[in-house]
């Protein structure tokens, strides 16, 4: 249980990796949105934040997690999960089966969810992945 609660905080973690990088630079000013309405958002977002919402959809597209047409590109959230660069700044062994089946199985559990909206169905994954040691 422990091992399942650290791991859902890291994966949680991956999805908002650098969360103000470029990219998101990019899609605030793009959406108009000032950093301090959605920095201190806490997870389980809520699915009613708009522009919470437009922000995490943007911010997976950057970061190509999230395909115009709204599909979740569950192949790349593998490899940022299980790239080394990942797995170092996790301080994980590149070789730990049970990070890769946690990973498999959060990407399982979590792969059907939709939300109304593309921002909504990308905010409902991240939340969850937040939930996934609950």
């Amino acid at each position: 249980m422990k091992c399942l609660i650290i791991c859902s905080i890291l994966l949680a973690g991956a999805l908002a990796f650098e969360r103000w990088g470029p990219g998101e630079s990019e899609c605030a000013n793009k959406l108009n949105v000032k950093r301090e309405e959605i920095e201190d958002i806490s997870y389980p977002a809520p699915l009613d934040n708009i522009v919470l919402n437009d922000f995490t959809e943007c911010r997976w597209k950057k970061r190509g997690l999230l395909s115009d047409d709204g599909e979740v590109n569950w192949d790349t959230i593998r490899n940022l999960m299980l790239s080394k660069d990942y797995m170092e700044a996790a301080r994980l062994n590149e070789l730990d089966i049970k990070w890769v089946d946690f990973v498999n199985s959060q990407i399982d559990k979590c792969r059907n969810i939709r939300g109304d909206t593309h921002g909504q169905t990308v905010v409902k994954v991240e939340n969850c992945f937040f939930n996934s040691g609950n």
